[in-house]
Order: C-alpha cells, then structure tokens, then sequence
C-alpha cells in the first residue's frame, strides 16, 4: 500500500471517530428489579403442570376385565309327561299289616299321588309304578311286623316282671289286696274309669299301686265292733290293726 501524502495524513489525524451505536434497550431488563434478578431460578413457583406430590403420579394397577360369561345353554323345551291318572288307576292299595291294637296299618293315598306325580314326570309305565310301590309295601309291612314285634315282647316281659315283684311283695296275702285295691280304684276314680284302667298292665299290675289302692279299699269298709261277751277274732281287730298289722 502506498504512503498517503502529507495532506491526506493530516486530513486522517484531525478526522472526528464515527459515535458508535448504542446497544438494544432490553425492556425487561429496565423494568426487574435487582432483587427479582437474583433470585435464583428453584425457588420460583413451579409451573402448573409440574405434580405437587410424587407419589400422586403413581397410577392404580389396571383392574383386569372380568371374564366374559360362556352363552347360557338354550334350555331344552319341556317334554310331555304322562298322565298321572292312569298311574293312580293302576297303584292298589296293600296290606301293611296290623297295629298292636290289632287295627289295620292305614293306606296313605295322599302320599301316592305325590309318587305319582313323579312317575308321570319320567314317563313311568302305569305298570312299572304299580310295581315300585307294591315292592315298598311288602317293605314297610316286614318293617312295621317286626318293630311291632321288638315292642310287644318289651311290653310282656316288663308286665311278667312286674306280676313277679307283686307276688313277692304280698305272698299269699295277694289276692286279699288285689280285691281291697279293686274297690280302693273304683272309689278314688269311680267305677267306669276304673274299669279301664285295671286293663292296663303297666298300671295296674304294679305292686306301689296296688298297695296304694288296696289302703283306700279297706279305709272304705265299716269298722265292725265286737258285741258284748263275744271273743275277739281276727276278723273282729281295731281297723288300725287291721289295716296296717300286717306291715310292722
């Protein structure tokens, strides 16, 4: 580059430098306040998508999807049954055997039609049903014979017992006690009733009873008292004596 001449030189030194220009104006910067602008930036508010609690963002497990129920299966329509007159027509009544009492063990018709009922619902031949219940027929009546059976054989060996304990109570004085307690029983509880109870064994045959009666029995006698000069006999003893003599 070639030297500028004497004139330029000076005309370069006495020239005024250009003003630089000034820096943007920052509006935000004129209006912080120093305070503001030193605030570092955690302790400013947090944004408002920002969770106030960690453990809030944890999510419930998915509730898994209830198994889907298999379709119904279509119900069969109802088939026909069979009419139950006829099997009620073809059931006759059986023998059941006999009570103690010597009655005739009921037939129970109400619990046949219910039977009934179910064969008609399986379509049992009229036949076949009549058969079902004759066979537990000829079943309860061997059922009821020898429960029957048990019982009566229980009944008469307590009623031998019994006529046992009483001979050996009152010995040879028996019969004199069983005629006191006959009238003793037909006072206390009047001739009918009386009647009826000395059929039952269990009551009648028992030596308390009949002792019991027997007492009253002979409390309902007259007193006889000896005519003057006539001995006393057996017959003729106080009614203390007479009735209770024989127990001391």
């Amino acid at each position: 580059m070639e030297n500028p001449t004497p004139a330029a030189q000076t005309a370069i030194q006495t020239a005024t430098p250009p003003a630089t220009a000034p820096a943007a104006a920052d509006p935000a910067a004129a209006t912080a306040t120093p305070s503001a602008a030193a605030a570092p930036a955690a302790a400013q508010a947090p944004a408002a998508d920002e969770p106030q609690n960690l453990f809030a963002t944890l999510k419930a497990p998915a509730a898994a999807a209830p198994a889907a129920d298999p379709a119904a299966p279509a119900q069969p329509a109802a088939e026909p049954q069979a009419d139950p007159t006829e099997i009620l027509a073809a059931i006759q009544p059986s023998d059941l055997g006999t009570l103690p009492s010597g009655e005739p063990i009921p037939w129970d018709g109400e619990a046949v039609k219910a039977v009934a009922a179910v064969f008609a619902k399986h379509k049992l031949a009229p036949g076949a049903a009549a058969e079902v219940v004759a066979a537990y027929a000829a079943h309860a009546k061997a059922q009821y014979s020898a429960a029957f059976a048990a019982e009566q054989k229980a009944e008469a060996d307590l009623n031998r017992s019994m006529i046992a304990a009483a001979k050996e109570k009152f010995g040879p004085d028996l019969p004199r006690y069983i005629a006191d307690a006959s009238v003793g029983g037909s006072d206390i509880f009047g001739p009918e009733l009386w009647s009826e109870l000395a059929k039952i064994n269990a009551f009648s045959n028992d030596h308390r009873i009949i002792a019991a009666l027997a007492a009253r029995g002979r409390a309902t006698k007259p007193d006889t008292v000896p005519a003057a000069g006539r001995t006393q006999t057996d017959d003729d003893r106080p009614l203390a004596t007479r009735l209770y003599g024989h127990l001391k």
